[in-house]
């Protein structure tokens, strides 16, 4: 699938799509690149955690732009 299909996809979803690259892995973590398709950035990450914040930054962006307000999940 190109950008084209995948930008196309993701609009048509109404949802937020990223697309992990990993280039590397050891003791149980990972490092490479975390693309967010709608809005056409990329940005490398070394960690687990460091994927798993950007995502989550990349969703809060969205739902505070997205009128539908996504409702996700916390522990309060």
């Amino acid at each position: 699938m190109n950008i084209k299909d995948r930008q196309k996809y993701a609009k048509q979803s109404g949802s937020s799509t990223f697309l992990v690259k990993v280039i590397f892995t050891r003791n149980a973590s990972m490092q490479g690149y975390v693309e967010w398709i709608e809005r056409e950035k990329t940005l490398p990450f070394r960690s687990c955690l460091e994927l798993f914040h950007l995502i989550e930054g990349g969703l809060e962006i969205a739902n505070r732009e997205d009128k539908t307000k996504m409702k996700l999940r916390s522990w309060d």
